[in-house]
């Protein structure tokens, strides 16, 4: 199969979003070893970086080519093709050789997974922590207040308690029930790493089990 070119792949904006910053990402979510995280995969770039951690990486997608973009970027590292896998890192996160070195050692801990949303992931959880990187508002099933708020109840039940949802987005506030809140600390983390302008990072933590 001929290699993919990831800027002719078709593509949800929000799975790119050029406002967000991988630092600003990892100060909200705060990965570790011990995490199991299910997140958004685009390019890649964000389960590559939550993937330095050592933590378990879940990586969705609903485009086949993306997935498969992000594939052929491990089997770059696995060769030791660095520069290939840099190649559309426009942030230049990945510079860091020794960061580099820590993803290749824990390739084993990202898995792959075509969904046709990624509330259809929670199959692979329990979660400790979700990237949702700007999805709401970018495809029909992430519009409207009733069913945003579905949509979350739905990941919330396969995220621990005290686990973490990352989100890009202004649209989007509180869990009614208390079972998904603002985690303040950590939101700012993330505000204080960010130089952008634009739909703010939002960090939000479980605090209750889902009520039946």
């Amino acid at each position: 199969m001929a290699s993919l070119e990831y800027s002719v792949l078709p593509r949800f904006p929000s799975l790119s979003h050029p406002m967000e910053d991988l630092s600003v990402i990892m100060a909200g979510l705060q990965p570790c070893k011990d995490d199991n995280i299910l997140a958004l995969c685009g390019s890649g770039d964000q389960a590559f970086a939550l993937l330095e951690s050592g933590a378990e990486v879940h990586a969705v997608d609903c485009v086949h080519d993306q997935l498969q973009y992000a594939r052929e970027r491990v089997n770059y590292l696995r060769a030791g093709n660095v520069e290939a896998f840099r190649r559309h890192d426009a942030s230049r996160y990945f510079l860091d050789d020794r960061r580099v070195e820590s993803i290749r050692g824990n390739l084993d801990k990202l898995h792959f997974h075509l969904v046709s949303d990624v509330t259809d992931a929670v199959s692979y959880g329990p979660f400790t922590k979700i990237y949702l990187s700007s999805l709401i508002g970018f495809t029909s099933n992430w519009r409207g207040g009733s069913r945003i708020e579905k949509n979350f109840q739905t990941l919330a039940s396969a995220l621990e308690n005290n686990g973490l949802v990352y989100v890009h987005s202004a649209q989007w506030r509180e869990t009614r029930g208390g079972v998904l809140v603002l985690d303040r600390d950590l939101t700012q983390r993330a505000l204080d790493v960010s130089t952008r302008t634009g739909p703010l990072p939002r960090v939000y933590r479980k605090l209750l089990n889902l009520q039946s």
